[in-house]
């Protein structure tokens, strides 16, 4: 079978001008989405999907919208009126709109300049902030008009995209985002059903309780509230665990799970350049140290890592994809603090995973701090939902976590559950007549076939490595085989298929030596547990600098 390229859409951009000054913006586009730019002139609306106007050319764009092509424009208005970093901007429920916006009432986190859009016969209000309108839309049928009330700045060669598109500075990038997400909706890819986890770093199982967190009442409210939380705990505290918490976590797996915190929680211990040796032994440990506590507790810890303090260094992620790690997850700012800016893809940040040396998945996760916001972002760019915190954020109790799960399931159907049980569904397909691409975004994913597909092709990686080499594939009647990725594979009618990628020799932790013994972490570990055990009991704690960026029911 010959497997035809996926198809792109075909942008104008105006004015010629901006096709170059804007060149790195329309190429990190081209990365995130199915796209092609090209400069006013070159193309007529003839053969043009849709167009982007970086200039006050709205006659232009209202020509292009009586011809059938979708336009955005980014009008160069006058007395631009500053909205400071708490202004809210109000979402209408608009059926253009992402699910995760309708309604919404956002603060803009950042100091935003915007001008007055004046409403006409047949357009549509999609965000404002008072009466001050920010984003319009005027409809004809499939054709679309959206002017937007900011401009957007160019993307200089040191700055990503996702530095425009996170809680303190958005108001400006989303409408282009959005706009060409809706652009080439139907020919790109379909991603997976939602799901989402919170992650609280650093709790062991010592006692039942870890600070503010009480296990036996936190696996209690996520089973009535239907969701579901993920400890993060540290390998060099897994020499001990309480019975009683223990307990818990056994009688609770739907709602409670376990992860890899680092191995000794020392300062960017996963964020430093190691030699090979140093980096395999650092990471063998920790496997072994929780291979150990399953062991004795007969509990699973998931090999899924969570850097502490986030940062995670080529050499770390290189001998991760060796060892049998599922995937490493943290913030987009300290990994790419830890990473050389000018390595990271254009996109980064952005798709459902990040493959970095030696094919090592990397998962996005959002602060608790900034609320609804960045978890809005997350539904909204097709991400796992992973937002995660410390103790200090539940010192009010566990009811904003609820909160926060109830409005997320309103923007469809969600699965709350487990870091790895996420990566097992954090791919992405398309489909052309009897053949299904698929795209794995984790190095193991179960994907279900639907009726008439009688064809499957792997594609590569997204958003870093593409070289995955080969890939094992077992279907749901216990075939299995392995297939190369971009070359089709038959399947045998509707079921599943479990894709893994096989990219690496895996390494036996139990035959790596451990590294130098070292008596600083044991006695940093001792202090920092004690000070968060005393501290409900010591003061009435409430985290400092807590920044709930987002106000709609939560």
């Amino acid at each position: 079978m010959t497997v035809s390229p996926l198809p792109r859409k075909r942008l104008g951009i105006f004015p010629r001008s901006a096709f170059q000054s804007q060149n790195r913006l329309l190429a990190s586009l081209a990365e995130l989405y199915p796209v092609d730019f090209s400069p006013e002139g070159e193309t007529g609306f003839d053969h043009m999907d849709a167009a982007v106007f970086f200039s006050d050319e709205q006659s232009v764009a209202k020509r292009a919208f009586e011809h059938g092509v979708s336009s955005l424009v980014f009008p160069r208005l006058p007395n631009r009126i500053g909205l400071s970093a708490t202004a809210s901007v109000s979402f209408s429920g608009h059926r253009i709109l992402h699910p995760a916006f309708r309604n919404a009432e956002i603060p803009v986190g950042g100091f935003t300049e915007a001008a007055e859009l004046k409403l006409a016969e047949g357009d549509s209000a999609l965000a404002c902030h008072g009466s001050l309108q920010l984003w319009l839309v005027r409809s004809k049928g499939r054709t679309e008009l959206h002017r937007v009330a900011t401009e957007f700045q160019f993307l200089q060669s040191d700055r990503l995209l996702w530095e425009f598109l996170r809680p303190d500075g958005w108001l400006a990038a989303l409408p282009l985002v959005h706009f060409v997400r809706r652009v080439t909706a139907d020919v790109d890819w379909s991603p997976a059903p939602q799901h989402a986890c919170f992650m609280f770093d650093d709790p062991n199982l010592h006692y039942i309780k870890y600070g503010y967190i009480d296990y036996a009442r936190l696996a209690a409210q996520a089973r009535e509230r239907n969701y579901h939380v993920a400890i993060a705990t540290i390998p060099l505290d897994a020499w001990y665990a309480g019975r009683k918490a223990v307990d818990v976590f056994r009688r609770h797996e739907r709602s409670l799970s376990l992860l890899i915190h680092g191995n000794d929680h020392v300062k960017n211990e996963l964020g430093c350049d190691y030699n090979e040796g140093d980096a395999l032994c650092l990471l063998a440990q920790a496997l072994r140290r929780v291979a150990r506590f399953e062991r004795r507790t007969g509990l699973r810890v998931e090999r899924v890592i969570a850097p502490p303090h986030g940062g995670c260094s080529d050499s770390v992620l290189a001998q991760a994809s060796r060892l049998p790690v599922e995937a490493i997850c943290t913030s987009a700012e300290p990994l790419a603090h830890a990473q050389k800016r000018t390595s990271l893809p254009l996109a980064f940040g952005l798709l459902p995973a990040w493959f970095g040396p030696g094919c090592c998945p990397v998962i996005r996760r959002w602060d608790l701090v900034y609320g609804l916001m960045p978890l809005r972002l997350a539904a909204f760019l097709g991400q796992p939902i992973v937002a995660y915190g410390h103790h200090q954020d539940c010192a009010e109790g566990f009811e904003p976590l609820a909160q926060i799960a109830s409005v997320v399931n309103t923007w469809g159907e969600t699965n709350w559950a487990s870091l790895e049980t996420i990566l097992g569904g954090n791919y992405r397909t398309t489909r052309d007549n009897e053949l299904m691409h698929v795209q794995m975004c984790s190095r193991n994913v179960s994907v279900p076939v639907p009726e008439k597909v009688s064809y499957v092709v792997v594609h590569s990686a997204v958003g870093g490595a593409t070289d995955q080499g080969r890939v094992s594939v077992a279907s749901s009647d216990g075939q299995a085989q392995e297939c190369t990725p971009g070359v089709p594979f038959r399947v045998a009618g509707p079921g599943s298929l479990q894709l893994r990628m096989q990219s690496s020799v895996i390494i036996d932790p139990a035959t790596v030596s451990p590294p130098a013994h070292r008596l600083w972490p044991a006695l940093r570990r001792a202090l920092s547990t004690g000070r968060d055990r005393l501290m409900p009991f010591i003061r009435n704690f409430h985290p400092s600098g807590r920044a709930e960026l987002d106000t709609q029911q939560c």
